[in-house]
């Protein structure tokens, strides 16, 4: 998704007062931003930010929880004429990992063309193989970093044992045993577009608790 397309301007209600043709196809050409219902469950909390932004000119980031593979980053700042605050600019782009943080370059890893079809897609993994990836892609890469943040998140005691054991089970799937290596393939595969629900139910979070 090319976020330079996708933007819109809505004033202090929700009203859209202009937007691209790619936000209207991800909105579905609602009148009332918030009114969509990709976004009408957090229209208070998103009403409450736009006000925020309104009255302090800051640039706000959230990111809005809405599937599992598909998930997207909500950038605001004050739309303004003659210095006068008449709403907010609103950029949307798909949330990814590595867009955020920018600390891989993996343009050059290849895929193992023996690695099987299924394994490529991110549903051929359990519930904490999918966690595991997502806190590879975050910079978490021990056993006992990965078990605490798991923990952290789902309130529930995980074992740097099963953590091992799971790593062993991903490493299978992606024919790789070296954690370096698996975390530039997730990259390369898209995984850090997606963020496991198990960690993170639906709804809007900001980004930097995402990255935490």
């Amino acid at each position: 998704m090319d976020s330079l397309n996708s933007y819109a301007t809505i004033d202090n209600k929700s009203n859209i007062l202009c937007q691209s043709d790619q936000f209207k196809n991800i909105f579905l050409n609602s009148g009332k931003l918030y009114d969509s219902p990709l976004l009408q469950e957090y229209k208070d909390l998103l009403l409450a930010q736009d006000q925020m932004v309104i009255n302090s000119g800051m640039i706000t980031k959230s990111l809005l929880i809405n599937m599992y593979e598909q998930n997207f980053v909500l950038t605001k700042f004050p739309a303004t004429i003659h210095d006068k605050a008449i709403g907010i600019n609103i950029v949307i782009e798909e949330f990814r990992i590595n867009n955020l943080k920018n600390f891989m370059n993996f343009s050059g890893v290849k895929c193992p063309s023996d690695i099987p079809k299924k394994f490529l897609n991110i549903d051929s993994y359990s519930d904490l193989q999918r966690e595991i990836i997502f806190c590879l892609l975050i910079n978490k890469h021990t056993d006992k970093s990965i078990a605490k943040f798991i923990e952290l998140k789902k309130k529930k005691i995980v074992s740097p044992r099963s953590i091992k054991n799971a790593f062993h089970e991903i490493y299978n799937k992606l024919l790789t045993n070296d954690r370096e290596d698996l975390t530039a393939l997730c990259y390369k595969l898209n995984f850090d577009k997606c963020v496991p629900t198990t960690l993170y139910s639906h709804g809007i979070y900001n980004t930097s608790d995402i990255m935490a």
